[in-house]
This record gives C-alpha cells, structure tokens and sequence, in this order.
C-alpha cells in the first residue's frame, strides 16, 4: 500500500513540473518575438539622404532622412540657387530631375520651382525627396525713360516723377510716345492701350490733352505716369505788308520837255532803294524780338484753379483771363507753375494759394518773377448773379473797363518784352526821299526853264 501511494505522489510531481515546464517556454517566445523587431529594423532600406539644404536659404521644417518633402522661398533678385545634398550609402548615386548631381548654382525662375532628388544603389528601391522653391516675382513698375517725337518732357525725366508738361506747336496733329521699364517683366499700357515694344502715335487736339502710361510690374503693383500736353490753338494769319510805293517826281507845271526827261530819270532810276530799307527794318524787328522772347524765363507752364468755367485755355504767352464762378463761392485755390524751376511766383504778393471772393467780382494777380524778368497773370473772377436788362449792360461796361485796366496792368508789368518799332522810322526814311527826289525834280525844272 506504501508503495502504491509513493508512486503517485511521483507522477503528480511529474504532472506539476511537465505543466511548469510548458507555461515558461510560451513566456519566453512572446519576449523573443519582442526583440525580433529592431533585428528587422537594422535591415531598412539604405537609399536616404543624410543632408539637405539650400545654402543660406532656411527650409520650412528641419531636416530628417524619414521626412521626404521641403519647401523655400528667396526673393525676385535671387535668379539661382547653392543646393547640397549627400547620402552616407557609398554605393548610392544621386539625381536632380533625372540628372546626374553636381555641386554648384541651379536656375531658378519667378514662382515654384521644383526639385525631385532620387538616391537609388541598383541593389534596394529607389527614395525620392521633393524640394519646391518659390522666387517671388518682380515688383518694379517704374519707367526707365520715355521719348517724345515732338516737344519736351518738363521737368526732365526721372523715374521718381510721375506728372510731366509738354508743348507743341499748333502743326504738331500727333505725338509718338516710347515708354522704356526698368524691368522686361512689367507690362505698359498707354491710354489703356497695350504697348507692345514699338512706339505708339497719339492723336493731339488743339489745347490741352492729357496721355497716361501705365506700368504693371510682374506681381501687379502699378504705376502711372501722365503727360499733359499743350497743343498751340491755331493763330489768325497776319495781313500781308504792302510794298513800298515808287517815287515819282513830276512837275505839272513845265513843258512836256521836263515830263520826258522825268520820265527817263524814272526809268534810269529804279525805286528799288526804299524797299530794302523797310525789309530789312522787319527783319531787324523780328530778330530783335525772337532774341528778347528766348532771354524771358518768368512765364508760367500751367495755371489752374479749384473752381470756375474759363473763358478760353490758359496760353504761356496770354496774361488776362475771365473765370465764372457760382453765386456762393467764397473761396478757390490758384494753383501756378512756374516754367524754369528757379523762378518765384507770388499771388497778390504772397505765397498763399487760397483766395477769398469777395463781392460779384475779383480781380487776382499772379506775378512771375525770375531774375530780372517779370511777368503777371490776371485771372477776374465773376460771380455768376441773375440780373436785368439794363443793370447787365452796365456790368458790360464795367468788364470792359476792367478787362482795359486788367491789361494795361499786364502791359506795364511785362517790361521785358521789347518791341522794336520800325514804322515811324520808315515814315521818316520816305520823307527824307521824297524831299531828295523832290530838289533833283525842282533842278531839273529849272534847268529845262533855263534852256527853253
């Protein structure tokens, strides 16, 4: 009996120590099974960059060989970019858009530029990066110069200055206009019309017209620049000047005899001699005048104001005008510029610009002064006010006596324009003639009286 019993204690001990046995092996595998994972790990795929980077240009996100996009931006005056890039596989090779890698400066143009980096070794499959390189576009909308067929841009051009007067001559019916930009990727457009590189021929009616040139740099920014263009209104034709008569000398109270040999004296005596006397007194008045007209610098290039109907454009080289205004206007803006930039302009003596109306009418003066020239505008303000038929004819003749004393006002002020009178010089030239053609008359009488 003692020996049945110790056999089974044995086997259950046998039992115990096989189910022991078999629970701490399964433990053991789970742990194996664990570590298996980085085993696997260290045999990953070796086609990796290890370094990417534009070379002082930072990256939108730090670099990582797991991590396979990037972007950067530069700006406009960066036109290519340092790229380097390296892997630690020795036996990989690596390619820029399907080219072969160099160290060294790669193009870049405006907007995004892309750069895909494949690292391949022949032996595992091929990893590529993806880098995108933004270049902002260009934002200059500024003119390098512009060319005028006829006329002169003033003040001279300078990029910086966007408002510009011209003048020409009533001939002048068009004006050719070749803006240049400083950069080929703005675009122009001169009143709104596309300027495609050639020059460009706008119409010019008589006064005052204006031209805009529009520049658009290549990120949109615009500019503008405007020309105002004066076009001379055409002047009335002046009369012809008569030629100077012939001297005759005759004597209707001697013989027929003294009539053929006056007649003889005509015909050897051409009269020809008063004529170069009286052109060439007009050529001298014309050149004396044309030289005072260069030497006067105080003129005023344009004169606007705030509110008022014109009677007529402002001309250089007119000095009175009438301006109506309404009823309830009690103060305006004058707003001259001087045509040489070293000139002075005072309104009523001062500098201010701002002029009080007072009463139905106003009478300003704009005086220009530049060295020893001087001149003055007068602009006569009228408040426009309904009134009958007889009191509208007594302001008729107030404005004539106005607009007399407005101009002898200009007249007397404007002392530098010369005008050199030839006619009183002519009229005694012909009187001194006539009285030498008259004593050779009287002699010959005389002679003949004798004779006969």
């Amino acid at each position: 009996m003692q020996k049945g019993k110790g056999a089974k204690i044995i086997l259950a001990a046998s039992l115990v120590s096989m189910g022991s046995f078999s629970y701490i092996p399964s433990t053991y595998a789970a742990t194996m099974d664990q570590t298996a994972v980085p085993t696997n790990s260290l045999e990953q795929n070796p086609n990796t960059l290890s370094g990417l980077e534009i070379v002082g240009v930072p990256l939108d996100q730090t670099f990582s060989p797991s991590l396979k996009e990037y972007s950067a931006t530069v700006e406009n005056n960066i036109p290519e970019i340092n790229l380097a890039i390296k892997s630690e596989n020795p036996e990989a090779s690596l390619t820029v858009n399907g080219q072969p890698f160099h160290d060294g400066l790669y193009t870049i143009h405006t907007r995004e530029n892309t750069f895909e980096i494949a690292v391949r070794d022949g032996s595992h499959s091929v990893n590529t990066y993806k880098l995108t390189v933004n270049r902002k576009q260009n934002n200059n909308n500024l003119l390098k110069n512009i060319k005028l067929s006829k006329g002169e841009l003033s003040p001279k051009f300078d990029s910086s200055i966007v408002d510009y007067s011209i003048k020409v001559d009533n001939e002048v019916k068009t004006l050719t206009v070749t803006p240049e930009s400083m950069k080929k990727t703005s675009s122009i457009q001169i009143n709104n019309k596309l300027f495609k590189g050639e020059r460009d021929t706008v119409s010019l009616p008589e006064g005052k017209s204006i031209i805009t040139i529009l520049v658009t740099a290549e990120n949109g920014e615009m500019k503008t620049y405007t020309l105002h263009v004066t076009r001379e209104r055409k002047q009335a034709s002046k009369p012809p000047v008569s030629p100077a008569r012939t001297v005759k000398a005759a004597n209707n109270s001697k013989a027929s005899g003294s009539n053929r040999g006056m007649n003889q004296i005509q015909k050897t005596i051409p009269t020809k001699s008063v004529t170069p006397v009286s052109t060439q007194n007009n050529r001298s008045t014309s050149q004396t005048q044309a030289t005072v007209q260069k030497i006067n610098k105080a003129t005023l290039s344009s004169l606007t104001v705030s509110t008022g109907t014109w009677n007529k454009d402002f001309i250089t080289d007119e000095y009175t005008y009438h301006l109506s205004v309404a009823s309830d206007v009690k103060s305006l803006t004058i707003k001259p510029t001087a045509k040489y930039s070293d000139s002075t302009v005072k309104i009523e003596g001062g500098s201010s610009q701002n002029i009080k109306l007072d009463g139905k009418k106003t009478i300003i003066s704009v005086v220009v002064s530049n060295g020893e020239d001087r001149k003055t505008y007068v602009l006569i303000f009228k408040k426009k006010v309904e009134k009958s038929t007889s009191s509208s004819t007594n302001n008729d003749t107030a404005d004539s006596t106005v607009s007399s004393e407005a101009s002898t006002q200009v007249t007397n002020s404007n002392n530098n324009l010369t005008t050199v009178q030839t006619s009183a010089w002519q009229g005694k030239g012909n009187h001194q003639s006539i009285s030498f053609w008259g004593r050779i008359t009287e002699s010959i009488s005389q002679f003949f009286s004798k004779l006969f």
